[in-house]
């Protein structure tokens, strides 16, 4: 019996786009059915493939514009269209903000059925571009090949990439040799490795087997003018250590503006690193970020990114209130590397994560504090996290936790309730 042939699906067109969508997608109304589509703005017109049908709505990609909208504006990436992120780049960026904020409000009305006061208009940011302080990018011996690169039917010699993960293909890497996101030191650096790998024959990952040398990437940047970058290896031979090491030192020597220089040797089946060892190659294993008068250490294990940045715009306050001048000190673990070079005046306070490695630095900053007879210091453990933090009439020990707690990932509300569960282990503890 022969097998029934896949439905042919409609093709729509001149179709007029309609608003912005979730996903970074647009959306149209097509004999009052939704269709969403990506890479289109509102007021666009054009031709729709539809990819996928249901009942109540259809997903489709524009295989011909008729007629362009006024809000769009010419994408600046080379990778637009292609690379899983940025997909609103070809919509001006005030719309942008308009779409970002309706969307919000309908999920809050519609959904939520809440009701809602007048609010101000959303605030924009002041760098379009450029704006990370943090990427991460793979590496893979099986690169995405694009729509026009499979139309040409060409066999490539090298499938060798470092970039960004296609979308709905974890084992599929888009080579990206530009990206602005982060400042061109990203691209720099990125493009000096993969020449460097292709020139002595360093092999990239592959995410099926779970083998190869060059793992993943990852370079953060601060505002104090410091540069962390960290690669991810799996070193299985001398050889491949020795190829390690000729790379870092390789990095170190062309790129002086990296201060802290890193790398793991991660035999894991995923990139995460937070429980490997991570060797320091050069400087320390920290860099630092200053939000007005206050320094915060950020080590390679820390999910932060531009929140600190707009922390002060948000609030309009910083809490709790520390002295001029002075440090808090955030990471995983605090270790006496990390406070060697400061003076025991300018330190008011530590932010730790959870964990025992996190638990023995939070006694070590506890014993610190001691000793130099710190009142204004406390100790606090909510949710299995300590961070030490000060405040103008603390009393050591446990006491209120303020609306907003400063912590590594920047500002957050109230912890979880304390359940019974909770309550029940500490009193195991005590």
């Amino acid at each position: 019996m022969a097998r029934n042939k896949k439905k042919q699906l409609p093709l729509l067109e001149n179709v007029t786009i309609a608003a912005c969508a979730a996903e970074g997608k647009a959306l149209a109304r097509v004999d009052d059915k939704v269709v969403f589509v990506p890479f289109v703005v509102p007021g666009d017109v054009v031709d729709l493939q539809v990819k996928k049908k249901k009942s109540s709505y259809m997903e489709a990609v524009a295989v011909k514009f008729h007629e362009f909208s006024p809000l769009r504006t010419d994408p600046r990436c080379r990778h637009y269209g292609v690379c899983g992120g940025c997909k609103w780049q070809c919509l001006q960026y005030e719309e942008q903000l308009k779409a970002k904020q309706q969307q919000v409000f309908d999920n809050l009305t519609r959904i939520g059925k809440v009701e809602l006061p007048d609010f101000q208009p959303i605030l924009g940011s002041w760098q379009v571009y450029g704006y990370r302080n943090k990427l991460e990018f793979g590496f893979s011996n099986k690169r995405w090949l694009t729509e026009e690169e499979v139309r040409q039917d060409v066999k490539y010699d090298v499938m060798d990439a470092v970039g960004f993960h296609i979308t709905g293909a974890f084992d599929k890497i888009l080579d990206i040799t530009e990206c602005h996101l982060m400042d061109d030191i990203n691209n720099q650096i990125r493009n000096d490795i993969r020449e460097y790998a292709l020139q002595h024959g360093l092999e990239f990952y592959d995410l099926r087997q779970n083998r190869g040398l060059l793992r993943s990437l990852m370079i953060r940047t601060s505002n104090t003018g410091e540069l962390m970058f960290l690669v991810q290896f799996r070193i299985d031979t001398p050889e491949e250590q020795e190829q390690a090491d000729a790379l870092m030192q390789h990095l170190s020597e062309t790129f002086p503006q990296i201060t802290s220089l890193l790398y793991v040797d991660n035999h894991k089946a995923n990139d995460t690193f937070g429980d490997q060892e991570i060797h320091v190659v050069k400087g320390k294993d920290h860099i630092f970020e200053q939000m007005e008068d206050e320094y915060f250490a950020a080590r390679a294990v820390d999910l932060r990114d531009v929140g600190k940045r707009i922390a002060k715009y948000i609030l309009g306050v910083k809490e709790p209130e520390i002295g001029e001048g002075k440090v808090i000190l955030c990471g995983q673990e605090i270790e006496p590397s990390v406070i060697a070079g400061l003076p025991t005046d300018k330190i008011a306070g530590v932010i730790l994560g959870a964990g025992t490695a996190r638990e023995e630095g939070a006694c070590l900053m506890k014993e610190f504090l001691r000793q130099r007879r710190e009142r204004d210091f406390f100790l606090k453990r909510r949710s299995g996290k300590h961070s030490i933090c000060h405040t103008p009439n603390a009393l050591a020990g446990e006491i209120p936790s303020p609306p907003c707690r400063l912590r590594a990932g920047g500002f957050r509300g109230h912890g979880p309730q304390k359940t019974k569960t909770k309550r029940k282990r500490r009193e195991r503890r005590n």
